[in-house]
């Protein structure tokens, strides 16, 4: 059986705005008043060690710690 859409349909439904690009303003509406702009950060990147030889050496906290020390942290001594 062929499906029909209902009387009430728009033949033609408004498409929704294409995506915001570089540059672009949007905002959050409400009752066609906007309430929020929108804007997008520019991803500048991570960098990983950027104070490296300025601080002396750290840790590694990935290494066992020694006996003395442990039983130190756990109350023993």
């Amino acid at each position: 059986m062929p499906e029909h859409p209902p009387d009430n349909a728009t033949p033609n439904p408004p498409q929704p705005a294409g995506p915001a690009v570089q540059g672009g303003r949007a905002a959050i509406v409400k009752d066609c008043t906007p309430i929020a702009p929108l804007a997008s950060k520019p991803h500048n990147g991570f960098k990983i060690g950027i104070l490296q030889g300025e601080l002396g050496d750290a840790p590694n906290f990935l290494e066992p710690l020694e006996a003395e020390e442990l039983a130190l942290w756990e109350g023993r001594l």
